[in-house]
């Protein structure tokens, strides 16, 4: 079956996340291993050393020929072309897990299953947790990982990803350069989308506005937003947090197809002042100037 790439490289992530458990948990283990658990666990720690190395020839011999890994969908991965990837693969960060409730037993003398709950932190910061379950096999006289499995658990939902976004919902205004700005936020029926409406009018008539649509991206486990300008250009921006401040990446395509970018910086005041941003902007290659504007909360309309 095909798998894209971008889908292969987070399966390797988390596979190699889940197979660093072995060194981990045998350190916590008070009871001397018997002499077929020690060699599981040396073979353990020579695969975290090549992992260190990011050495993909020699993770690629820590697995037998046939060996699998199997991600929290369900979908079925030949180990070894997985761990090939990481010579393609820009050195990136990964999660740690905290270990717990782990065993290791063994169905014959060359075959040993581990098993255990793994705890760690995506990349956006939410807690994870889950199962994963490996089969090491001793082949010709060395032990090989032949299967992994991952069985993460119910990942948080979308809309509790967004719910930091509520102080947003509601209908602001403001005025900047003699302009007024009206901005209303609100709700899809599910909370998996936010609608962010904004009008621009000047002398009582409207001369520009904005539709832009915020969500969580499952892909990059970041939030997301899409926007979308009555002149026809359209955008999209990663958003991130620091206490009351939000800041968004913004890289928009203009009606012409000029590329442009900027940061759009949202600070909360209070919860009825709402600051708005967009610094460090440019468009095809020349700088826009940085512009500010403060939004009052205004009563729900009837």
């Amino acid at each position: 079956m095909f798998v894209d790439r971008t889908r292969r490289v987070r399966a390797l992530l988390t596979m190699l996340l889940c197979t660093a458990a072995p060194c981990a948990l045998w350190a916590q283990n008070t009871t001397k291993p018997s002499a077929a658990e020690a060699a599981v666990r040396q073979a353990s720690s020579e695969y975290l050393d090549a992992l260190a190395r990011g050495d993909a020839k020699a993770l690629a011999e820590h697995w037998t020929a046939e060996g699998t890994y199997v991600d929290p969908d369900g979908e079925i991965f030949a180990a070894r072309d997985l761990v090939a990837d990481i010579a393609a693969t820009p050195p990136a960060p990964r999660p740690t897990a905290k270990l717990s409730d782990v065993t290791v037993r063994f169905l014959s003398p060359d075959v040993a299953v581990q098993e255990g709950q793994s705890e760690f932190a995506l990349r956006d910061g939410t807690p994870a947790r889950g199962r994963f379950h490996a089969v090491w096999v001793r082949q010709n006289g060395r032990w090989r990982l032949d299967r992994l499995e991952d069985h993460r658990a119910a990942m948080p939902s979308h809309a509790s990803r967004l719910a930091v976004l509520e102080p947003f919902v509601g209908e602001w205004s403001g005025e900047v350069n003699g302009r007024s700005v009206r901005m209303t936020t609100r709700w899809n029926a599910a909370k998996t989308f936010l609608r962010q409406d904004v009008a621009i009018a000047a002398a009582g008539r409207e001369v520009s506005g904005s539709v832009q649509v915020i969500g969580w991206d499952p892909r990059e486990e970041q939030i997301r937003s899409w926007a979308f300008y009555d002149d026809g250009g359209h955008g999209q921006g990663l958003w991130s947090q620091e206490a009351h401040v939000w800041m968004v990446l913004v890289e928009n395509v203009r009606a012409d197809g000029t590329a442009a970018n900027a940061t759009h910086v949202y600070r909360f005041v209070d919860k009825n002042t709402l600051v708005c941003q967009s610094i460090h902007g440019s468009a095809g290659g020349e700088a826009l100037p940085d512009v500010e504007v403060t939004l009052k909360r205004q009563a729900a309309s009837k």
